[in-house]
């Protein structure tokens, strides 16, 4: 299928493919494409908002949750009606803050506590992890700014049981891994575990499995 993607996560329980499209797909863009992977058919299009982007889906299978651009926010999908049920806010710290969620992951146990990674596009020290509550509020304890030595992503996972957030280290980390602590309060910062991931990774029950043969638990 001839389409451009900003990000793309698969559904094995449906056994379909999610495909955040940007505006230049014009009939297809700004939404969540979903594809058949054995017939190479578009199915339907979830409206999203302005340049969506990476996605995660609720333990349940119930619910899509993917990053807005444009919106600053991260949107809750019904994976079974494509309706957009609530939005999440990104939250700014300060009140000149122009941070929008670049990467999002669901805690194990729950259906609607996400852990997000933001940007305002400024450079190496310019993102936060942060942890939302159900209701969307922040807990305080975040990480981000000069916590960090070097530029991460916003490919972020939770390890099995969620008390980590395992955050992808850009490729001026060597392609390291950070795994923050998390608890009630929040995330908080732990430095980056030695390692090279290489170009690609999979994730599975909260274990990373690095192109180079890491594996990060």
């Amino acid at each position: 299928i001839p389409m451009t993607s900003d990000a793309l996560y698969f559904d094995a329980r449906r056994d379909l493919l999610y495909v955040a499209t940007p505006s230049i797909e014009g009939f297809y863009g700004d939404s969540v494409a979903v594809i058949n992977p054995t017939t190479a058919t578009v199915t339907a299009t979830y409206p999203a908002g302005y340049a969506p982007g990476p996605m995660a889906m609720s333990s349940d299978g119930a619910l899509l949750y993917v990053t807005v651009r444009g919106t600053r926010s991260v949107a809750a999908i019904n994976a079974n009606t494509g309706q957009v049920t609530s939005n999440y806010p990104q939250p700014q710290i300060h009140s000149w803050d122009d941070y929008w969620p670049a990467g999002v992951a669901v805690l194990p146990g729950t259906e609607n506590v996400l852990g997000i990674s933001s940007t305002d596009g400024g450079g190496w020290s310019d993102w936060r992890q942060m942890i939302l509550n159900s209701n969307g509020a922040m807990r305080p304890s975040w990480v981000g700014g000069t916590a960090f030595d070097w530029a991460i992503g916003g490919t972020l996972y939770f390890n099995a049981d969620g008390s980590r957030l395992q955050v992808l280290g850009a490729g001026v980390d060597s392609g390291g891994i950070y795994s923050l602590p998390v608890d009630s309060s929040g995330a908080s910062y732990s430095p980056s575990l030695p390692g090279n991931l290489g170009s690609n990774v999979a994730v599975c029950n909260g274990s990373v499995f690095a192109a180079s043969g890491s594996i990060f638990e």
